[in-house]
């Protein structure tokens, strides 16, 4: 019996030594170790204000039963996809981005949430981050002589925010900076005379509610001591208020009526071949038997006026008026028209005097393209709507070399 009881052992021990060698040669797959952290990678759109530098680029990342997550980026123009590791799998995972300015004032934010993330998952996700303050920015031509100062103020019932600048005669762009986004104020314009001080020119008191982030036309009206004017502001992209009037006319300039369409100017061409292209982006001809080209401004105060009679365009195609001297191969009409330098305004009139369309064109301001000799500048986009082209961050340097020449343009075509 007790050989037989120790023989017993002896087997079980064999067994089990069998059992345990045999499950350690098994597949190491069978002990795979599961991932217990996830990744977010980050693409931030960022709609840059046109007046502000950003330093700092800042994410974060917080949710349930997580630790909150930041990452810091001090060089937003080199950033295309933020990767942040180590995020908790869970529910409810928030992301937020905000942008910095030197004075670590918060320019832009944005934010969105993921409703879940699973271990080991990669989520791509885009974040916009929309602009928290804005430009308003008062363009006037044909200042008279008489005007001093022209004093700017757009303020509400807790914050003012006024800028003053020392009238130039002609042409002047001013603009108010910082203003909130969705502050809602009063805009108040108006001009002092040289010899003592007196108001002379004068807007209505215009309440507004600034919104950094989109494009919105608005009429304002103002009551010189002798005379009346009208002026259209335009909040452009991003949070930038444009204003267009002429200050001492009698008349309004009236809404863009948009037959036509000014798709491209060169302004900075050699010996005088200077041109404008104008687009027709109805689906029919348009025929005009007294056509009037406008131009006003720059350093001499131009005003020039000219007719062209008899002209048709037909439906999606261009119609080139050139300079005097513009080849033929670029223009279809040429006239004396003194374009060759910035902040003038070209405006298209029908015979009755009623605007078609309308540029005021700058050069490295308010996102305008900076002026390149030989290269006309064109609309990244054939709008049909007139006021499309009123924004400099519509334009953009030609890229097409002009066949049979060193310029650069498309007169005549699509542009780029």
């Amino acid at each position: 019996m007790r050989l037989a009881f120790v023989n017993y052992i002896q087997y079980c021990v064999v067994v089990f030594c069998v059992l345990f060698f045999t499950n350690c040669g098994t597949n190491p797959d069978t002990f795979e170790i599961q991932p217990t952290s996830s990744t977010i990678s980050i693409f931030p759109i960022i709609n840059k204000s046109l007046s502000v530098k950003i330093e700092k680029l800042i994410i974060q990342i917080s949710g349930p039963e997580m630790d909150t997550i930041r990452d810091t980026a001090d060089s937003i123009q080199e950033i295309k996809l933020i990767e942040i590791n180590n995020i908790t799998p869970g529910k409810s995972r928030h992301i937020e981005g905000w942008t910095l300015d030197n004075a670590n004032t918060i320019q832009h934010y944005g934010n969105t949430t993921i409703d879940n993330i699973l271990p080991g998952e990669n989520k791509i996700i885009r974040l916009d981050l929309l602009p928290k303050f804005g430009t308003i920015q008062i363009g006037l031509s044909n200042i008279p002589k008489n005007v001093d100062s022209i004093f700017a103020s757009f303020y509400s019932t807790t914050q003012s925010i006024s800028t003053k600048q020392k009238a130039s005669y002609g042409v002047q762009t001013i603009e108010i900076l910082n203003i909130p986004d969705k502050m809602q104020g009063t805009l108040f314009v108006y001009a002092t005379d040289t010899l003592n001080h007196d108001t002379i020119f004068k807007s209505e008191k215009k309440v507004i509610l600034f919104d950094a982030t989109k494009s919105t036309t608005i009429n304002i009206k103002f009551t010189p001591a002798s005379a009346h004017l009208e002026m259209t502001l335009t909040i452009c992209e991003p949070g930038t208020t444009l204003i267009i009037s002429d200050i001492v006319s009698k008349d309004t300039l009236g809404d863009e009526k948009g037959e036509l369409i000014i798709s491209e100017i060169m302004y900075y061409a050699a010996g005088d071949s200077d041109y404008i292209e104008l687009y027709n982006p109805g689906n029919q001809t348009i025929t005009f038997d007294t056509f009037i080209v406008q131009i006003i401004g720059g350093t001499t105060q131009t005003n020039t006026i000219n007719r062209i009679t008899n002209i048709s365009i037909p439906a999606k195609d261009f119609y080139v008026i050139g300079n005097g001297k513009a080849p033929a191969e670029w223009a279809d009409n040429n006239i004396n028209m003194a374009i060759s330098s910035t902040e003038k305004w070209i405006i298209l009139r029908r015979k009755d005097n009623s605007v078609i369309d309308l540029v005021s064109y700058l050069s490295n301001q308010c996102g305008w393209p900076t002026k390149k000799s030989k290269y006309s500048i064109i609309l990244d986009s054939l709008s049909s709507d007139p006021e499309y082209n009123n924004f400099g961050t519509h334009w953009m340097l030609a890229t097409s070399q002009i066949t049979g020449s060193d310029h650069f343009g498309t007169p005549g075509k699509p542009g780029n």
